[in-house]
């Protein structure tokens, strides 16, 4: 009877994760999930596994399994979206039963488990998580998952083969992500639920896990170091006062996973809280005290992060769906017993979970439009493109989407042989070194535009690097076409880096100036389209800037191009200053430009 009632409720849950997350498979591939495939798909499979197991190719953070899942999963599905969603729903479906399997056997009560696996099958809290094919956070918790059911059955059984496997669930969730370094505490919270041991005995068994956790630590922390600039750009982790407002943010919604407004989810976590403390205190639940240390676990890795998310509580959500599970438990057997009480209590419960399928499901379809949205340069340049000659380079500036993404998105319409690349990269666009190369850009109305490369030559006045004061060093010009013809533009790119601290604001300027020493037109604004002024920039990064001349209006001719820098308020030029410090000029002339009838 038993296993059959168990049967029954894995079934109901399946139909739950399949009904709420099937909007899933009509979403695509978002942001960086373009990057993670791409990669797959460039890189031959040898070469791919070792870049993603050895930790000295890593520059963010030391990944190998969610590496050897897209790998595996490129394998099997090339450049199609939806089996790619299909396999994040199964390690949630997976990760579900489990759990339901996991709690029914830890508080002896199916019903608790199957209506806490029930609960956290659709919790829109983490939606995000499982929509977005990039988040390694499903199987991270499905492999944390499997690490705690299968101890908890080596706590019971005492067998050596549960051991074993635990260790390598863990070990395989802490390649997936990071946040899994918690788990060794979790695994000795679990044991002091289900039985006493001695500290000899605790430490001969615990021995494995922490060495492998110290290991795992000393490798994050060197790639840390060695790739600080990237991951703080990215991902601004460090210690501060937002670990106190992450904290809160996170405990809130492990209470009330619908995250109220503040106060409000202040209010509501100050009242939990002490129910759960009374709770602890004066029943003297150890289940309950061990549940509420494993979800504080969960979210710790996250709270260095500056900024607090959705998608981070993927994990935590499991005791959140626990807690809803003994409360709705409690409730029920508080109140009594009636039909209709608990009717309404199952009614209550279905409509909080038909309430978040239809936010999962308003979520995929934003997460569809944003992908299309995505699309659309790759879409502007098929329509011209169907095909691209060997050692082409795709060029964007100031995209909307990451070249990294783009990257792998035309990879797996072109092939090797479209190369992309952008402004986002601090890196010059080296366009000479390309046999065919093409710049895009937005116009006013937000329409992509193509611009030809020509390797016409040009002539800088003054020999680069050349160093504006206050401590700003022009490392680099590139103009992506000296001749161009009315109704184009000139595209010019810029390398700049400061080597001071720049207190001040500083606009740039390029001017299109005639045989007559008139201005015709002209480009003036602060770097990276104000994104970037210069008085955040970084002494020794490189910034790397563009700017585009409409030269629509002027006559077919011969001009010449004047770039520099002037303080804004005002509008004195920075000195272009000589190998002793002495000015000798207030800009730099790059000429000859020819614009075409």
């Amino acid at each position: 009877m038993a296993s059959r009632v168990r049967s029954i409720g894995f079934l109901i849950i399946a139909v739950v994760v399949l009904v709420v997350y099937h909007p899933a498979l009509a979403v695509g591939f978002v942001g960086d999930d373009w990057t993670f495939v791409g990669a797959a798909a460039a890189t031959p499979p040898l070469e791919y596994l070792w870049n993603y197991f050895n930790p000295f190719y890593q520059v963010r953070w030391y990944r190998p399994v969610q590496g050897l899942q897209y790998g595996i999963e490129y394998a099997l599905f090339a450049g199609n979206a939806a089996p790619y969603h299909l396999a994040h729903i199964l390690f949630h479906l997976a990760a579900t039963c489990l759990l339901f399997d996991l709690t029914r056997r830890i508080t002896g009560n199916w019903r608790v488990g199957f209506l806490g696996a029930l609960s956290f099958a659709g919790l829109s809290a983490y939606g995000w998580s499982v929509l977005w094919v990039a988040d390694v956070a499903p199987l991270q918790t499905l492999l944390a998952i499997l690490t705690l059911w299968l101890w908890w059955r080596y706590l019971q059984f005492s067998r050596r083969s549960d051991y074993v496997l635990t260790f390598i669930a863990f070990l395989a969730a802490l390649l997936s992500k990071e946040s899994s370094v918690t788990l060794p505490f979790a695994l000795v919270l679990l044991e002091s639920f289900a039985r006493k041991s001695s500290t000899r005995a605790l430490i001969r068994r615990y021995i494995p896990f922490f060495v492998t956790l110290i290991g795992f630590l000393l490798i994050e922390s060197a790639i840390i170091q060695f790739g600080a600039a990237a991951r703080a750009a990215s991902y601004a982790y460090g210690i501060g006062g937002h670990l106190f407002s992450n904290l809160i943010y996170y405990l809130a919604r492990l209470v009330f996973p619908w995250n109220l407004p503040p106060p409000f989810n202040v209010g509501w976590l100050i009242f939990a809280a002490l129910i759960y403390f009374a709770l602890v205190w004066r029943k003297r639940r150890v289940a309950l005290a061990a549940l509420g240390l494993i979800g504080l676990l969960a979210i710790l890795p996250f709270l260095p992060n500056a900024g607090a998310g959705e998608r981070y509580f993927y994990s935590a959500a499991m005791v959140s769906a626990i807690f809803l599970a003994l409360l709705f438990e409690n409730v029920c057997a508080a109140l009594p017993p009636r039909r209709g009480i608990v009717a309404l209590a199952s009614a209550s419960l279905a409509l909080i979970m038909i309430g978040d399928a239809g936010q999962i499901a308003d979520r995929a379809a934003s997460l569809a439009d944003l992908a299309r949205f995505n699309r659309a340069p790759l879409r502007a340049v098929t329509q011209k493109h169907p095909a691209f000659p060997p050692d082409t380079l795709i060029y964007f500036i100031d995209s909307a989407v990451p070249s990294a993404d783009l990257s792998g998105m035309f990879y797996l319409r072109y092939g090797a042989n479209g190369v992309v690349s952008g402004t986002d990269r601090a890196s010059p666009a080296d366009f000479a070194a390309h046999s065919i190369a093409y710049v895009y850009y937005a116009d006013e109305q937000g329409e992509l535009r193509e611009q030809p490369v020509n390797h016409a030559d040009v002539r800088i006045a003054s020999q680069l690097p050349v160093v504006f004061a206050p401590g700003i060093r022009l490392e680099g010009i590139e103009i992506a076409n000296a001749q161009v013809k009315r109704g184009d533009a000139v595209v010019l790119l810029m390398y700049w880096r400061a080597t001071a601290k720049i207190d001040q604001d500083n606009k740039i300027f390029a001017h299109l100036v005639n045989a007559k020493g008139e201005r015709v037109d002209g480009f003036d604004g602060e770097p990276r389209g104000g994104k970037f002024p210069t008085s955040q920039w970084i002494p020794g990064q490189l910034v790397v800037d563009w700017a585009i001349l409409n030269v629509a209006d002027a006559p077919a001719g011969d001009y010449h191009l004047e770039v520099g820098l002037y303080h804004a308020p005002t509008m004195r030029r920075l000195a272009v200053l000589d190998a002793d410090g002495n000015p000798v000029d207030d800009k730099i002339t790059i000429s000859p430009l020819r614009i075409l009838p």
